[in-house]
């Protein structure tokens, strides 16, 4: 989804719990630094803009 809109990005543990939460505005690409989350090797990505919502599986490697 590129784009320099306003997004609100979440990142979610395969536990369910908000592992990472940040507002995205300007730019199209970021870099992003995730927590290390113990006991799973995937992370839910969800991205929020405007009215359009996407979800992303994301593997987590140490």
């Amino acid at each position: 989804m590129p784009s320099t809109e306003t997004a609100v990005l979440s990142v979610y543990g395969m536990d369910e719990q908000l592992r990472y939460m940040n507002t995205l505005n300007g730019q199209s690409r970021y870099s992003i630094h995730l927590p290390h989350t113990k006991n799973s090797q995937f992370l839910v990505d969800h991205i929020v803009q405007h009215d359009k919502s996407s979800t992303f599986n994301l593997l987590n490697l140490p």
